[in-house]
C-alpha cells in the first residue's frame, strides 16, 4: 500500500512514479489572454504494475464511472490535500508485452480531471 494517495477510502497500491499538474485552457479573451477552467488536470505514471492485483485496483476505479474522492499532492504546495466528489478518470492507458505472458502491464499513466473547487480537508 501507498500510505499516502487515496481514491475513494481506498490507499493507492502504490505512489506513481511521476505526477505533473496541468490547468486546463477552455478560451482567450479578445486580447489573447487565456482562460482557465476550475478543472485542473493531473498525470500520473507507475511504471510496471502487476496485471492482477496493483492494475485491477485502478481499473475497477476507471470502469466504475462517476466523480470520486481522492486524497493527492496539491498543486500550489505539494500537501496532500482531500479532494471530495470532485474527480473524473480522464484516461488510463498501458501496455503488455509478450514477455512477462501479459501477467505485468508497463507504462501505466492515469490522467485525473480534478475540480480544486472541491477541495476537503489537507
Amino acid at each position: 500500500m501507498s500510505g499516502t494517495f487515496e481514491m475513494d477510502g481506498l490507499q493507492f497500491p502504490l505512489d506513481p512514479l511521476s505526477k505533473r499538474w496541468r490547468r486546463q485552457e477552455v478560451a482567450r479573451s479578445g486580447e489573447r489572454e487565456s482562460i482557465f477552467s476550475g478543472i485542473w488536470t493531473f498525470e500520473m505514471d507507475f511504471g510496471t504494475l502487476e496485471a492482477t492485483g496493483d492494475f485491477d485496483f485502478f481499473y475497477d476505479l476507471f470502469v466504475a464511472g462517476g466523480l470520486h474522492t481522492a486524497i493527492l499532492p496539491h498543486p500550489r504546495n505539494g500537501a496532500l490535500t482531500g479532494f471530495t466528489g470532485g474527480v473524473n478518470f480522464q484516461s488510463l492507458e498501458t501496455e503488455y508485452n509478450d514477455v512477462d505472458a501479459n501477467s505485468w502491464v508497463e507504462g501505466t499513466r492515469i490522467v485525473l480531471d480534478v475540480n480544486l473547487a472541491a477541495t476537503g480537508t489537507p
